[in-house]
């Protein structure tokens, strides 16, 4: 049985990292708080402005699930955000067992 969680990251205008400690998952989805105009943009370590995997905006409100299947599990800990201090992203994972 598959074990799903969710959170909520609070942006704090410097990159974050989405979990500190790893989490190997199966699929994981970021939705964009629509309480908020700026975006959002997620990606690896590096995440900036300007250098990302893809933004959030109130438009493109979520990423749909991103899967991975074939290797191996992904792991939680290898996404980061950045957005604008107080906006909020939340997540929802499917773990891997």
């Amino acid at each position: 049985m598959a074990t799903v969680s969710h959170g909520t990251l609070t942006m704090t205008g410097s990159a974050i990292q989405v979990s500190v400690s790893p989490v190997p998952i199966r699929k994981v989805r970021f939705e964009y708080d629509d309480a908020y105009s700026a975006n959002i943009f997620i990606g690896g370590a590096g995440v900036t402005a300007t250098s990302y995997g893809f933004a959030l905006t109130a438009v493109s409100s979520t990423t749909g699930w991103i899967e991975f299947d074939g290797a191996g599990a992904g792991n939680l800990s290898d996404f980061w955000a950045i957005g604008s201090s107080s906006d909020k992203v939340h997540y929802t994972i499917i773990e891997a067992l």
